[in-house]
């Protein structure tokens, strides 16, 4: 009895290992998964975050990518867990317009608050220390992107769709309007009150 606690005492034990090492030390958001993965607008209470901004675009941050990776990993036996992640604003630009931000940008999600490094020290260590301990006052995080800015957002570039999404809510807007003047319009007259029925019979009684 005593062996197959043990085995099994093992085998979960090996089974958390797996899990943790199969979980990437910097993870890659997307709208999609962000406030899922952050919890950043509903009280981030899967921890701290700290995200750096990039573009796959941009040839000349590949350098930072990397400086960020030694800096996630060099963070790992620290604790309380910072979870470390990149955005890639050239695949996924509404991140961006969210915080307000461009690449090369790092937002520190904690307590509630988004502060953002402006250090030019780039170095693992200059990093690790802002994620403990920023220098900066944090601002409110900003609330995710409405179902119509997800829209206008996925036809950045084209001008014409736009435009287009654009007039046809005005069209949109202008048909209820005229649906409910129209109703009140053709609205039946209200029915006689007691007033004028009872000064009818007056006048024939006099």
């Amino acid at each position: 009895m005593d062996l197959w606690r043990a085995s099994k005492a093992i085998s979960v034990a090996l089974l958390l290992i797996c899990c943790v090492a199969a979980r990437p030390v910097v993870v890659p958001l997307a709208t999609k998964d962000f406030e899922h993965q952050t919890q950043a607008a509903t009280g981030q209470t899967t921890g701290v975050w700290y995200i750096l901004f990039s573009s796959s675009e941009e040839p000349s941050l590949r350098w930072l990518q990397d400086v960020w990776q030694e800096a996630a990993e060099a963070d790992l036996k620290e604790t309380p867990r910072i979870q470390w992640a990149t955005v890639d604003t050239a695949t996924d630009p509404a991140l961006g317009d969210r915080f307000s931000v461009t690449a090369p940008a790092v937002l520190l999600l904690r307590h509630r608050k988004v502060f953002q490094y402006g250090n030019s020290d780039l170095s693992p260590e200059a990093l690790r220390r802002f994620a403990r301990a920023p220098d900066v006052p944090g601002r409110a995080v900003p609330p995710p992107p409405g179902a119509l800015d997800l829209a206008l957002q996925a036809l950045r570039g084209n001008e014409l769709a736009v435009l287009l999404l654009k007039a046809a809510f005005v069209a949109l807007a202008v048909a209820a309007a005229a649906g409910v003047t129209l109703a009140c319009r053709q609205r039946p007259p209200a029915a006689p009150g007691i007033l004028p029925r009872f000064a009818g019979r007056r006048s024939a009684d006099g």
